[in-house]
Order: structure tokens, then sequence, then C-alpha cells
């Protein structure tokens, strides 16, 4: 019963949105917990909100994004409506955009582990592409949901190989780990993933061609991201973390109450050792994160997967953030690199 309860939860979480889509958006002052939070256009670290339009497709979203010569290469969630069950397929496709985030092709279907593939983050190591997203064993009786990783090539569009991540203390359901590469002393870089922020867990990937994953680091709840929780709710993963100027790493989370109120904010860490160094005081959010080609009035979902350091001639060092809006949409926010920086407050 336990089970088949979790798994009609999680049904009904992709279902809702998928079936009740109506045009308009939530406006972010309207939820308690957000009424009081500074904007941060007004802040100077949003400048631009661009959505990503879909015309030929109506449910894509929860995007990731990577630079390449002469613009980006876009992953996005597709989902089929009325396929599967208890939960719709849904598959993982690859998209190039231009310099101005402009599709420039029809986009590509990767082969992946199944047909329920969710929620990309594309990444290098070195000079390596890769993909990690969850999957769901779409089975009634004994299903789970995975990190799967495969290293793609980048000239096709197509997967080297995939496998699934397993470590020792693996759940059930796992979501949303954050990767990122730490180069070591002979210069060659290993993948690492942030398996949660509070507590802050560290895995290391020992063998990607079998999903071997070690923890590496186990720490304690951290009392200013408890309180962050608190009032904004849960910290979960969202874009792979960059490396910063100083050694630091820098990603961005999404945070969620329920099914609803997901909004995003700025953390910072370091990985020798690791420690938490910053956060974002509280949700970034500003007029019109909310808005998408399709919104769903009753939620308010902003996802990040993807981050991308870039250089604007106007604006100077900029992140672009790939997002999901509402699970029906694509936008990319940039943001001022530097005022977001300065924007964080240590944890201690």
């Amino acid at each position: 019963m336990k089970k088949f309860f979790a798994l009609f939860c999680m049904a009904f979480s992709i279902y809702i949105p998928l079936h009740a889509a109506v045009s308009g958006s939530t406006e972010w002052r309207a939820i308690p917990q957000f009424s009081e939070i500074p904007s941060a256009d007004e802040a100077g670290i949003v400048l631009q909100d661009r959505i990503i339009p879909f015309p030929k497709f109506r449910y894509i979203f929860n995007p990731s994004l990577i630079k390449k010569k002469d613009g980006y290469l876009l992953a996005i969630r597709e989902v089929f409506p009325g396929t599967g069950w208890p939960i719709p397929q849904s598959n993982i496709s690859l998209w190039t955009l231009d310099e101005d985030f402009q599709r420039i092709d029809q986009g590509t279907t990767l082969k992946l582990i199944d047909d329920y593939s969710e929620d990309p983050r594309l990444f290098n190591v070195g000079d390596a592409l890769y993909l990690s997203y969850h999957h769901v064993t779409n089975t009634p009786t004994d299903w789970k949901v995975e990190i799967a990783l495969s290293r793609l090539d980048p000239q096709v569009l197509e997967t080297f190989y995939t496998t699934a991540l397993m470590f020792s203390e693996s759940r059930r359901v796992e979501k949303n780990w954050v990767p990122f590469t730490i180069q070591q002393g002979d210069g060659k870089e290993e993948l690492y993933f942030v398996y949660s922020y509070n507590p802050f867990k560290v895995l290391r990937c020992v063998d990607e061609r079998i999903g071997a994953v070690e923890l590496c680091h186990n720490g304690g709840l951290l009392p200013i991201l408890s309180t962050w929780e608190n009032k904004f709710g849960l910290i979960r993963g969202g874009t792979p973390a960059i490396r910063l100027e100083n050694g630091e790493y820098l990603a961005f989370f999404h945070t969620f109450q329920g099914y609803s109120n997901y909004a995003m904010g700025a953390i910072v860490f370091e990985a020798s050792p690791f420690r938490i160094t910053k956060i974002s005081p509280y949700p970034i959010l500003y007029p019109g994160v909310y808005d998408s080609q399709e919104g769903y009035g009753s939620r308010a979902i902003i996802f990040p997967g993807g981050l991308v350091e870039d250089t604007d001639e106007a604006d100077g060092d900029v992140l672009h953030i790939a997002c999901g809006v509402n699970d029906v949409g694509v936008k990319i926010v940039t943001v001022d690199k530097e005022a977001l920086l300065n924007s964080l407050i240590p944890v201690e």
C-alpha cells in the first residue's frame, strides 16, 4: 500500500499540471512567504528573462544548458500525456540555440535507459560532454527513481554509453544530484556530485562505466540553511556547479513547499575541504519570474537546471540560468555575476 501511495503521489504531481494548464501565471508577491522579499531586478541581479518558445510541443520543461561554439546546447524534458502507466512517458532531447538563444534546429531525442527519463543536467568533464538525469523504473510493483549518467558525442548528439549510478545509501527515489568536477594533481578532472545541501553530502564518481559512486563527505545540518528552509521551503539540487576564479563553486538550487511555490537561490561551496560558504539571503524573485507560454494558475514553479558563465558587451560578466517554469515552459534567466555574488551572505 505504501508503495502504491508513493507512486500515486508522483503520478498525481505530473498529471495535474499536464491536464490543467491555463494561460497566465502566479504573481510571486501573492505568496505569503515571498511577499516581503526584495525584487532581484531592482537590486541589479536579474538583467533579463527570456521565454524560449516551443510551438510544436506543449509539455516541454526543466531544461539544462551548456556553451558551445557560436551558441548553446539546450537539453529539455519532453512529456507525452496519455502514454505510459501510471505516469506519462518522458524523453530528453537536445536542441541547438544561437547566441541570442533562438532555436536553429528541430531537436534530437536521445536514446537513454528507457522512456521515463526526466530533468537533464548538461556538463563537461574536461573536454568530454556528459548528461545526468533521473529515470523511473516504471513497474507497478517494484518502481524506483534512479540517477543515470550518459557520455555524449557532441558532434552527432548521440550517447556513447549510459549507466545508472548507485551507492551504498541509495534510496528508492533519487533526484537532483548536482554535478561538478575537481581538478586533480595531474590536471585531469574528476566527477563529483552534491548529493544534498542540508546536510551537505558529496559523492565521488569512482567508475562511471559501471555506475559506481561513493560517499566522500558526510556533513551535518547547517543552522543557516535550516532557517532558510523553515522560511522558504526545502533546498534541493538545481544547476551543475561551476568553478569560480577563487576556486570555490557556484550553483543555483530550487526550493519548494509541497507541490507548489518553487523558487530558486544561489549557493557557493568549497571542495578542499568540503564546506558551504555562502547562500542567497532569500529566494531570487522578480516580476514575471513565473511567466511562461502556458502557466498553471495554482502553482508557482521555477526550476533551475543549467548554468553558463558568459561575457556580455553591455553587461559584462553574466550568468545564464536555464529554468523550467510551471511544468510547461522553458526560460533563460540572465543575472549579473558580480551583483549576485555580492548579494550572498556567509554560511558560518
